[in-house]
């Protein structure tokens, strides 16, 4: 727990009603507690992605607090990480075949899948596709798709018959996961006093 990405259970535990850090170390009873400091990280990742709010209590107007909003509550029910969840509910505002392209690069990503030599997302999203749903990975593709939900596996399985070409799914990849990654985006905003470049990422942090 010293080093676990705990952003999927910091979002389970605003669901259940925490809404600090504190309050996560203080009440809730672990063998070995995790550091403040990467409940901070989680909290601020998911406020990144939509998925939680700050607010403050009157009569405490120093300590942040935080609430799930309603696109936090669509990301808890779905069975991935907030990163992915995010980016798979936007995706499948733009259709089947971006939906599709989440869920594939989400496997990939998360390693439910087993990865092929090709280190680019998209051609490796193209690659499980086109192997069709008799595949080792085209049938792990659809139990994963099925636990992220209904709409998730029929776009999918969609993908893997070929009603929707490979090519174009992959095409979509990088487009359809951006929205989970948004706080990772960066702009190069100049040179650096150390002969490097320096960067801004796309919300604000150097």
């Amino acid at each position: 727990i010293q080093s676990t990405d705990l952003a999927p259970t910091t979002l389970l535990l605003s669901e259940w009603g925490c809404t600090s850090a504190r309050e996560i170390l203080e009440e809730l009873p672990f063998v070995d507690p995790p550091p403040e400091d990467a409940l901070e990280k989680a909290y601020r990742m998911l406020v990144d992605l939509g998925a939680l709010e700050v607010y403050k209590l009157p009569n405490d107007r120093r300590r942040r607090r935080y609430k799930v909003t309603s696109h936090g509550s669509d990301v808890a029910r779905l069975a991935t990480h907030p990163r992915f969840g995010t980016s798979i509910i936007k995706a499948s505002e733009m259709g089947d075949a971006s939906l599709a392209a989440a869920v594939t690069a989400a496997a990939l990503i998360g390693e439910e899948l087993v990865a092929g030599r090709e280190s680019n997302l998209a051609l490796g999203v193209r690659d499980v596709l086109k192997g069709g749903e008799r595949s080792y990975n085209g049938k792990r593709l659809l139990i994963f798709a099925s636990r992220v939900s209904t709409e998730a596996r029929s776009a999918v399985s969609r993908a893997l018959a070929g009603d929707l070409a490979p090519a174009d799914v992959s095409d979509r990849a990088g487009a359809a996961l951006l929205p989970g990654f948004l706080d990772l985006v960066a702009q190069r905003a100049g040179d650096a006093s150390y002969g490097g470049s320096t960067y801004k990422l796309s919300l604000g942090r150097s």
